[in-house]
């Protein structure tokens, strides 16, 4: 099981604003969002001038002390675990991986141990210290419910250059999905920031002061069921925001199959999990300029369940 430490950070307020949104603008680099800061306050892991401060309005001051205390995954506990996944091609720099759903991509809150990184580290234990802290070589993630096709960074030098590909769009990332609702073409564009959702924080959500998000669906079949028109789709990720591909669907009033998340009622008993798969992975070798493509069909699980609603 992996071990914590401790994270601590100490700085001056520059101005007099909110603690909130002070300790958002030095902590937005560490992955926190407003929500996550708000609960951060109200467990008691910041101090301004050396008092403990659980209310994230709290005015702060210029030239407040102010300390932060948080927990992350200790990389050198990470325990190599005997953890499925199928490795698709791989050379000294870079891993390409199918990822089975079901699996936790790294280490985190409620997920100690028996993720995606347990196992590579099992397989590959020469990428512990490549990336970041509790991630070694992820340089992109997958939902636990979504399977399919993942890069892997195997060396420092492959994982700051890959990091940069998919920040630049230089990696073409295509999925499959399956809705419930009646789509608007045959090939539509949703451009729309997504944020963590202010009322429900375990959901992403379309909102004004959200991170620029686009992804392009291409419909390939719809069928006209008991339940309304369901299509399956191609989804090509322009950003690779949270949920995104999820959020945007939702958005357009399009349900996700098998989602208990975005979906509703009916869309979330039509697949034994999140109709999502990640079906299509193409790029240029950073080192050797090949152009490498990779596809890995639908697992068995929602080939069934897709079979299954054509026949209805």
């Amino acid at each position: 099981m992996a071990n914590y430490k401790d994270i601590n950070l100490s700085f001056s307020a520059d101005s007099s604003e909110r603690l909130d949104k002070v300790l958002h603008f030095q902590l937005k680099e560490e992955g926190f969002s407003r929500s996550m800061i708000s609960d951060l306050i109200k467990q008691q892991g910041v101090t301004v001038d050396d008092k403990h401060i659980t209310k994230p309005s709290f005015k702060v001051h210029a030239g407040s002390n102010i300390s932060v205390k948080w927990q992350i995954v200790d990389t050198t506990s990470l325990e190599p675990q005997d953890v499925p996944f199928k490795v698709v091609w791989e050379d000294n720099d870079i891993i390409i991986i199918s990822k089975p759903a079901g699996i936790v991509v790294h280490p985190g809150s409620g997920n100690p141990d028996k993720t995606l990184v347990n196992g590579l580290i099992n397989r590959y234990p020469e990428i512990i210290g490549v990336g970041g802290e509790g991630r070694p070589g992820i340089v992109h993630r997958l939902d636990k419910e979504t399977s399919g096709l993942m890069i892997v960074a195997r060396s420092k030098r492959a994982y700051q250059v890959l990091v940069e590909m998919i920040k630049n769009k230089d990696v073409y990332r295509e999925y499959r999905v399956a809705a419930l609702g009646t789509v608007p073409g045959e090939t539509f564009s949703v451009s729309a920031p997504i944020f963590r959702d202010p009322h429900v924080p375990v959901r992403m959500s379309v909102v004004p002061w959200g991170k620029h998000a686009q992804t392009t669906f291409h419909v390939l079949r719809t069928v006209n069921t008991e339940y309304g028109y369901i299509s399956i789709m191609r989804a090509i990720l322009s950003t690779g925001r949270t949920h995104q591909i999820r959020v945007h669907l939702r958005h357009m009033n399009l349900y996700p199959l098998g989602d208990s998340v975005y979906g509703n009622k009916v869309s979330a008993m039509l697949a034994p999990r999140v109709f999502l798969h990640s079906i299509v992975l193409k790029f240029i070798h950073p080192f050797t300029g090949e152009k490498l493509a990779f596809m890995e069909p639908l697992p068995e699980d929602l080939l069934e369940a897709w079979k299954r609603l054509e026949v209805r």
